[in-house]
């Protein structure tokens, strides 16, 4: 399980100067193209007829919608307030020679519990999605799923 996790190692670029002292990680960066439309992954909400929320290259915030909110992606809770504003990261990387990785984790310390596949997410852990995998938050179940553009249906 996520105690198990093993972070990816990475590459230092060496042929870069930063201006501060600071080591800096360095991430190979994609070009999709111009005009290409291309999805990376998406959040399904189980049992709803919404449209499927997107996620982008980079960090997403995923919270509570909320007129306070400064989460990427909100989602439509009841009255209830058991998630937060700001309650998960979905971070999207471009991996020299994987593809594309989509890592999951809590966005601060103090959340309601929250679970990926039946496996409580702890703060500090991060956790490699796969397509199919369930993320139970408090108020709701999403489902990331890496959509096939080739899918034929009948």
């Amino acid at each position: 399980p996520f105690k198990l996790y093993k972070p990816m190692t990475t590459k230092k670029s060496e042929d870069t100067i930063y201006p501060d002292n600071e080591e800096h990680t360095h991430f190979e960066e994609t070009d999709l193209g111009a005009g290409m439309n291309f999805t990376l992954g998406q959040l399904r909400i189980v049992s709803s007829p919404l449209s499927p929320f997107r996620l982008n290259i980079g960090r997403n915030v995923i919270g509570r919608k909320a007129s306070a909110s400064s989460a990427d992606i909100q989602l439509p809770t009841t009255e209830s307030k058991r998630m937060s504003r700001e309650h998960l990261i979905i971070e999207v990387k471009k991996m020299p020679g994987k593809g594309f990785v989509h890592y999951a984790s809590l966005y601060k310390q103090k959340v309601n519990d929250t679970f990926i596949n039946h496996e409580r997410l702890e703060f500090g852990d991060c956790i490699i999605l796969k397509d199919g995998d369930m993320i139970k938050l408090p108020d709701m179940t999403v489902k990331f799923v890496i959509p096939d553009d080739e899918t034929t249906t009948i």
